[in-house]
């Protein structure tokens, strides 16, 4: 039998977040991707998240969610039955913004998704203010329709005040060793705060949009995602995921079947098909293209200008 390492990150603590305030981050803390929870120490951060919220991100219903955790094996070390013959690595694109500042409410956003919503940020590559002043801070504005969900996601350099400035949703953070830190309802004017390397969902009312500003303690955050197109899973070899969640063939199709159809989406999951209103899919479409247009001819007048 070998020795599987699941893979962990060591809490690092954040001069400006309390451990009087936030108990459990008075010690270091260990993260891991995948893994049976057994005890309070150890244990996937997907533990730590509800299992409809999971459901709901994988588009798959709740019981086969909670089929898909309680089919994961190992905590924090795993033994596999034969030897793992993992590809070789490959080297991520690198991907960095353009060099202009501008108004995050009325400017083109930097994610937009059909039916999902719209997600815009700034940092020191568009406002390179806040690198020269040493502010050390950046921002985002995200705003999800109705019955939307911002996929789990963390910070590696940066924590997180968010504040609500509109409709209302629901909170979802995880902690490590899988435990469920953080599952709330929130509404206009709520504030709250997301530690670094605390994975975190957010969800849409099915009855109202969400939407929210977040400042992160740093000019650059490095955003991590648990799900979607280019998530943190997506990078993993399947022969460490067949060797982590342990589940019988007909389920494992299953469920794989299911998460393909939602990682064609980056950041943010519009609900199911069924679930949508009376306006077409084409013309969320149509719209997408417009203000696609309308960021890319103020892109190439500031070019101009310059």
């Amino acid at each position: 039998m070998r020795p599987l390492f699941l893979m962990g990150r060591e809490r690092a603590l954040h001069s400006c977040i309390s451990p009087h305030t936030y108990p459990f981050l008075s010690v270091a803390q260990s993260f891991f991707l995948l893994g049976e929870k057994k005890d309070e120490k150890h244990g996937s951060v997907l533990h730590g998240f509800s299992p409809d919220i999971l459901a709901s991100i994988w588009g798959v219903d709740e019981f086969l969610a909670k089929k898909v955790l309680k089919g994961q094996k190992g905590a924090g070390i795993i033994k596999v039955e034969k030897k793992l013959t993992l590809p070789a690595a490959a080297r991520a694109p690198n991907a960095f913004f353009g060099e202009f500042s501008f108004n995050l409410k009325d400017t083109q956003p930097e994610l937009l998704v059909p039916r999902g919503g719209c997600a815009n940020f700034v940092n020191c590559k568009k406002m390179p203010t806040l690198e020269k002043f040493k502010i050390g801070l950046s921002a985002a504005l995200v705003k999800l329709e109705k019955g939307a969900i911002e996929v789990p996601s963390y910070m590696t350099n940066a924590d997180a005040i968010v504040y609500v400035t509109k409709g209302k949703g629901r909170v979802n953070i995880a902690g490590p060793g899988g435990k469920n830190l953080v599952d709330k309802e929130v509404k206009c004017g709520d504030l709250f705060v997301v530690p670094k390397n605390y994975p975190v969902a957010k969800l849409a009312a099915k009855d109202d949009c969400f939407e929210m500003v977040a400042f992160t303690t740093c000019t650059f955050p490095m955003c991590m995602r648990l799900a979607g197109e280019k998530s943190v899973f997506h990078f993993l070899p399947k022969e460490i995921y067949e060797a982590a969640m342990d589940l019988d063939e007909e389920t494992e199709k299953k469920f794989k079947e299911a998460c393909e159809k939602r990682e064609k989406t980056i950041g943010i999951l519009p609900p199911p098909k069924e679930k949508w209103g009376d306006d077409s899919y084409e013309q969320q479409v149509k719209e997408f293209e417009r203000s696609f247009m309308r960021g890319f001819v103020d892109y190439v007048e500031d070019i101009v200008d310059a």
